[in-house]
């Protein structure tokens, strides 16, 4: 079914509108995360984007122990977000991103639309690690000439994309459109920032249970790898280290940084290792598949990005510079209430400002 939405969506826009009945209600992004709740909605003029709407809510701490109490409470903080800006759409773009996710590019010869299609959910069963007979599979042809076609493939498991589903609709909205947390964030960064023709963007967001690496190389083809060791894993290695409970070790990180008097450099090296080897990892992976690709810059973003001390910290540790990044800085907010969220975790909202820029 999911499927079959996006293929209606690409044929025939128009009718999809009509199917979903939103002509006149405006769609908002809706980042579902394990931590907390994000929800934006932007206005485009001639003049760029503006934020309409902005709030984040915690998701309450559940230590594991209840899995229907963890998911009503992801449903609390979503209609805690529609509190609180007192929205009246309930049309929502959601993101999707870990394990169960996968993002790939192909080439194949010359095909005809449906013959790529076909290829498309073979090559997604021999690249993807689930199995894809209990996936969503979709596609976007970035070129097609006489020689072949080109593009990326998305595959997503069912069971995730029911669940991110289902976790809206428990809290009245509809999830209308879903796509990839790591296309979300270049689309987000395209979208705001200028770029040099040719040039390789590579963006890190670092979450809370998943961090993010999107690269936009200089054919505009995405590579997206999602890394399962993130701000949990590393709050959790400190309070190993130093003997703390992970909520004291969550606390010093959140108000002193990676500086904290508390801590030391080893410690804060430690639990960043594994963070830092996979990034390294995917970007010499990243190059050695694209032989003219060069990355100099490493944008910043994500939750965990707010964390005073980080970006410097990953910046010692990495092969490339890293800028911390707040698309706000690019994306005016003229309704006072929302100034100070934006200003302060503008980095923490990335993946929903490129979610709420998708269009239907």
């Amino acid at each position: 079914m999911f499927k079959d939405a996006l293929k209606t969506l690409k044929d025939d826009p128009a009718s999809w509108r009509r199917l979903l009945k939103f002509e006149l209600e405006p769609t908002f992004g809706l980042d579902i995360g394990s931590s907390s709740v994000k929800l934006l909605q932007l206005q485009k003029d001639a003049d760029g984007f503006s934020v309409t709407a902005a709030a984040l809510a915690d998701v309450t701490a559940n230590g594991g122990l209840d899995e229907e109490q963890a998911k009503l409470n992801i449903v609390n903080a979503i209609r805690e977000c529609l509190q609180l800006t007192g929205i009246e759409s309930r049309s929502a773009v959601c993101g999707l991103s870990g394990p169960q996710v996968a993002v790939r590019d192909f080439k194949f010869p010359a095909l005809t639309p449906e013959e790529a299609e076909s290829a498309v959910v073979l090559e997604a069963g021999q690249a993807c690690p689930f199995h894809i007979s209990e996936s969503v599979v979709d596609h976007q042809i970035l070129s097609s000439t006489l020689e072949g076609v080109s593009g990326v493939l998305v595959a997503a498991t069912r069971k995730l994309v029911n669940d991110k589903v289902r976790s809206a609709a428990n809290a009245l909205v509809n999830a209308v459109l879903m796509d990839v947390d790591g296309l979300a964030i270049l689309n987000c960064f395209t979208q705001t920032q200028s770029r040099v023709q040719g040039q390789t963007i590579a963006i890190l967001n670092v979450g809370s249970s998943c961090a993010t690496l999107a690269i936009l190389g200089d054919d505009n083809s995405p590579f997206v790898r999602d890394i399962q060791y993130a701000g949990d894993s590393i709050i959790a290695d400190v309070a190993n280290v130093k003997s703390l409970s992970r909520e004291r070790a969550r606390q010093i990180l959140v108000t002193e940084g990676c500086n904290s008097l508390q801590l030391d450099t080893e410690t804060v090296k430690r639990a960043c290792q594994k963070l830092v080897g996979d990034i390294t990892d995917t970007l010499r992976f990243y190059t050695a598949q694209q032989k003219n690709a060069f990355i100099d810059k490493i944008y910043l973003c994500g939750g965990f990005s707010l964390v005073k001390g980080f970006a410097e910290f990953l910046g010692s540790q990495l092969p490339a510079k890293v800028i911390l990044w707040n698309p706000f800085d690019r994306i005016a907010c003229p309704v006072v209430q929302y100034k100070d969220i934006v200003e302060k975790s503008g980095p923490a909202f990335a993946v929903v400002a490129g979610l709420a820029m998708r269009s239907i």
